[in-house]
């Protein structure tokens, strides 16, 4: 099966400074379910979830979300 979604592994995100998300490496074919569960990480995983929705910016890396024949691509470099 082919993947519907792929965050690389350079991915980051950054706030003020912080670095909020980083070395993210996430891959879900298609037909999967995926869920996010950890109580110390609840803050996290919706900056995650912006961003994958481009609600957000990133600070580097990439996020690809494939929509039938279609891609959505989130890319930013560091400067």
């Amino acid at each position: 099966m082919r993947n519907i979604v792929e965050i690389k592994r350079s991915f980051f995100k950054t706030i003020d400074k912080e670095e909020i998300l980083s070395g993210i490496n996430l891959q879900i074919a298609e037909g999967e379910i995926y869920g996010f569960f950890r109580t110390e990480w609840c803050w996290k995983k919706t900056t995650l979830m912006k961003c994958m929705l481009s609600l957000s910016t990133i600070t580097s890396g990439s996020i690809e979300i494939f929509l039938g024949k279609k891609s959505t691509r989130t890319q930013r470099r560091n400067p």
